[in-house]
């Protein structure tokens, strides 16, 4: 009974390193393609483009991060992660996962006011403004995450903890755990708010520009005499 466990546990262990492989090869690539296409192509560049290279950015870090120490744990079950290694699993797992739900109401938020206010989004919008707004969110997920998990290497990994996990107890750790679920939720519910709109506001943009097409094509057509 226990070798039928142990052979059933190693098949589970080995399909979801497969997974985590594949998965982990797609984000890259796929990722990585974009990017390059991105720098290949820069003559074609618009500010908008910076909030797409950050959500690229912050999706190869993702698989960075995260991904390849999980990877590494799934493969060596019986070895623990170096706290260097769990210290970055955690970064990715915290701070850039964070990063990655700030990136898309950054995005949202952008093309709701290129939808309402074209002429001040074509007037104001620069390459200048999209990298401060992007450096910006940065610096916010960084303040956010980064002084619990110095707190939690400093405390327990140094002290060579067990599990590859967030040790932080009592109020200063659920505090924190607390303010960085608010933040995500705060993105999720800025990216379910607008997109709603923007769908709206883009079909409306398309009505009015199909109603106007025949009266213009009138318009400037030759006068009967």
């Amino acid at each position: 009974m226990s070798s039928n466990n142990s052979s059933a546990a190693t098949g589970w262990s080995n399909a979801a390193a497969g997974i985590a492989t594949v998965q982990l090869l797609l984000m890259s690539l796929c990722n990585g393609l974009v990017l390059l296409l991105f720098f290949r192509c820069r003559r074609l560049w618009h500010p908008f483009d910076a909030y797409l290279l950050n959500l690229l950015i912050c999706n190869l870090l993702y698989a960075a991060t995260p991904s390849l120490p999980g990877l590494l744990t799934v493969l060596q079950p019986q070895r623990s992660l170096h706290p260097v290694g769990c210290f970055l699993y955690l970064f990715g797992m915290w701070v850039v996962s964070l990063l990655q739900m700030s990136a898309q109401p950054l995005i949202a938020v952008v093309r709701l006011w290129a939808l309402t206010f074209p002429a001040s989004f074509r007037r104001r919008h620069t390459w200048r403004q999209a990298i401060i707004l992007c450096g910006g969110a940065w610096c916010v997920a960084y303040l956010l995450t980064l002084p619990g998990l110095i707190t939690e290497f400093l405390l327990y990994r140094s002290a060579g903890a067990d599990s590859c996990e967030v040790s932080l107890s009592g109020s200063e750790g659920t505090a924190w755990m607390l303010l960085i679920q608010c933040a995500s939720l705060l993105c999720l519910l800025i990216v379910l708010l607008t997109y709603p709109v923007i769908y709206i506001k883009e079909r409306r943009r398309r009505r009015l520009r199909t109603v106007a097409l025949p009266t213009v094509t009138l318009e400037s057509g030759p006068s009967s005499s």
